[in-house]
């Protein structure tokens, strides 16, 4: 090819496929095939301007794809077709509201690689979007269940420091409906004149919210984050913020299993609650 031997695996034993390939590799400022593994790494990157949970979400949707595609045998992104989708849509049993999700995820990945000339059109647009979605119903806790679910705070660790610190996260959640990662990195200087000033770090919105006495209470007997003071009230300031948002789930998750312990029967984890 071009004067020099070329040596290239046209990953296919189909005989027709085989000679477009071939010719797409003979044409003239033919470009070589982007591997599967690279595009998806490049998307991956790409996504630097959003919330940290989706990006760990887009990551890990696309993880799976490349599993099941490579499975199957191809190796570069002119090899993906309509085909491949409706094969990965087939390999999870997953809700529709759950594919309706993880399909938007995979357009914009090869919306993505289309604009770079990696494939030539978007195999999943002619996938067509699940109907008759039921979004899923959210029912609060009754009042018997949030009592019971503060006194489970009172059970965790093996001292009052966890537990105020999981007391006070939950009131916090309780009182303000922020999420988790926006609780576990809380900082003092938002909480003044009895009002919560802070700008979410999913949206970047900027929201006033009231502190209810019985917040304001756990928040003042609140102890100092171990290993330093950075001016958070569960954060030390050590150490990656994404971990802390994931120890503070786990918290939560500790929380709900000594609740169950304990005779409540909430209708769904409590981190799923709390995020509402």
């Amino acid at each position: 090819m071009n004067g020099k031997r070329y040596k290239h695996s046209l990953n296919t034993r189909d005989w027709g496929r085989a000679g477009l390939r071939l010719a797409k590799l003979q044409a003239p400022g033919a470009r070589q095939p982007k591997p599967i593994t690279e595009a998806i790494g490049a998307f991956n990157v790409g996504q630097t301007d959003k919330a940290l949970a989706t990006r760990t979400r887009y990551k890990r949707v696309m993880g799976f794809f490349e599993t099941l595609i490579i499975s199957r045998g191809s190796r570069s992104m002119d090899e993906i077709g309509v085909e491949d989708v409706d094969a990965y849509r087939a390999s999870g049993k997953i809700s529709n509201v759950t594919w309706l999700k993880e399909l938007e995820i995979l357009r914009q990945f090869f919306k993505f690689c289309t604009a770079r000339r990696w494939i030539e059109d978007n195999p999943a647009t002619s996938v067509e979007k699940p109907k008759n979605l039921k979004a899923n119903e959210v029912v609060p806790y009754t009042r018997e269940e949030g009592v019971r679910i503060l006194a489970a705070c009172d059970g965790m660790g093996r001292g009052p420091y966890e537990r105020l610190r999981a007391r006070a996260t939950v009131l916090l959640l309780r009182y303000t409906a922020l999420r988790i990662a926006d609780v576990a990195l809380l900082s003092k200087d938002r909480v003044q004149d009895g009002q919560i000033n802070v700008r979410t770090i999913k949206t970047g919105q900027r929201v006033w919210l009231p502190v209810h006495p019985e917040l304001q209470a756990a928040l003042n007997i609140l102890p100092a984050p171990r290993g330093g003071d950075a001016g958070y009230f569960f954060w030390s300031g050590n150490g990656a913020k994404d971990s802390m948002a994931r120890a503070a789930e786990r918290t939560l998750t500790n929380g709900d299993v000594r609740c169950r312990k304990r005779g409540a029967r909430p209708r769904t984890p409590l981190p799923a609650h709390a995020r509402h």
